[in-house]
């Protein structure tokens, strides 16, 4: 991939932004998260139920596991792998059978991930657990960012009961934790060799990675509004391990433009309802997650307004540049949205008049359909055609 190619793909990915529209927000939404893994996909309910479709959308099983099942990830061989209640990871094997990987017995485990050679690692509340080595690993107090610092009985020193780490290329490992009031912390840890990297700048995840470039993405307001790319450069040592990361600002979207001049044009009085929220008919103007497709190496936009896909990525692109898809059409209305509460499936009458809400994930399958997890709304599938609602 050429250098001109990477960084202005890049450009673009201030999109991703959720999908955080002005209504209620609910404690728990029903739909937890969704793999796409051996042409299928597995979505996870906040019941504990996995459902599986396969890439057209046809509902094909549902594993209803005792314990029930608590986090939904893969591994990097592409195998779909769960933690159950009891903090018990599996991983379905080819023949459709669970196999355990791991018992963790302590109660407080925030989330896992596997490295390039697919070893298992676990976010505990005692530190990182090294599966395979059976080592913890545990920051000194130097590597924390917030005011809560180290030294706390709970470890990390959060209640959060699940976090979604990142690996990069060089298999350093990323995650934070927020502590509300209190400040967040976000540690980079190295998988092969058992060290945090020091890290004082900004408390953010990556989204992409390229070469010696990681990237991100931030706001400048409360709101959202306003988005910036960071690129994170590796810093190395002399023995080619990575001690640092200098930051630059690449992308503000506030200097663009067109898509200030579309924001302005779409920007309507919002209207409260008590019972309802907010009438999204009057939502304002919003870009939101992107996706690249493998199969035609095409940045995909979903929008307010539509998806869009950036037909050449080039030093002046802009949102007035991108290709809306004419077969992309938002349903109608939508009535009913769920969340979970007291361990129940609770039904919230709730209207969608033309936009997506809290689109949190948005991924391509192997026929280049988009898939999409809204998580009060379900599960949607765009197959290039029609976008359906799966459930």
């Amino acid at each position: 991939m050429k250098l001109a190619f990477k960084i202005h793909f890049i450009t673009l990915a201030f999109l991703l932004i959720d999908f955080s529209i002005c209504e209620a927000q609910f404690i728990n939404p029903f739909f937890q998260n969704f793999e796409i893994a051996n042409h299928k996909i597995y979505v996870l309910h906040a019941d504990g139920i996995l459902k599986v479709f396969d890439e057209n959308g046809k509902p094909l099983e549902e594993y209803a596991r005792k314990p029930r099942i608590k986090i939904l990830t893969k591994d990097r061989l592409n195998n779909i792998v769960i933690v159950d209640s009891t903090n018990c990871v599996k991983r379905l094997d080819l023949n459709n059978r669970w196999t355990k990987i791991f018992s963790y017995s302590n109660r407080m485990l925030y989330g896992l991930a596997f490295n390039k050679t697919n070893n298992l690692f676990l976010i505990t509340g005692k530190g990182i657990l090294d599966v395979k080595s059976k080592n913890i690993y545990m920051p000194e107090k130097k590597f924390y960012h917030s005011e809560w610092a180290h030294g706390t009985d709970r470890g990390w020193g959060s209640e959060r009961t699940h976090i979604t780490p990142y690996i990069d290329n060089d298999d350093n490992m990323w995650f934070a934790f927020d502590h509300g009031e209190w400040g967040r912390d976000l540690f980079i840890w190295n998988t092969e060799k058992g060290n945090f990297i020091s890290f004082t700048k900004p408390i953010i995840i990556p989204i992409y990675e390229s070469k010696d470039h990681i990237f991100s993405k931030t706001s400048s307001d409360l709101l959202g509004i306003n988005q910036s790319l960071l690129q994170f450069n590796k810093v190395y040592d002399e023995k080619g391990n990575v001690i640092d990361y200098n930051i630059s600002e690449i992308y503000d979207s506030e200097n663009d433009e067109s898509l200030q001049a579309a924001k302005r044009s779409h920007d309507k009085p919002l209207n409260f309802d008590h019972k309802k929220g907010v009438d999204l008919k009057s939502y304002n103007f919003y870009i939101g997650p992107f996706a690249f497709n493998p199969i035609d190496n095409k940045l995909n936009i979903l929008t307010s307004e539509g998806l869009f896909v950036a037909d050449r990525l080039s030093k002046n692109l802009k949102f007035e540049n991108l290709r809306r898809i004419k077969d992309f059409d938002f349903p109608k209305e939508v009535t009913k949205a769920y969340e979970y509460y007291d361990d129940k499936k609770e039904e919230i009458e709730f209207t969608i008049n033309g936009y997506p809400q809290n689109v949190t994930k948005l991924q391509f399958n192997s026929k280049g359909g988009i898939v999409m997890l809204l998580p009060h709304y379900g599960l949607w599938l765009f197959d290039g055609k029609i976008l359906r609602i799966l459930e």
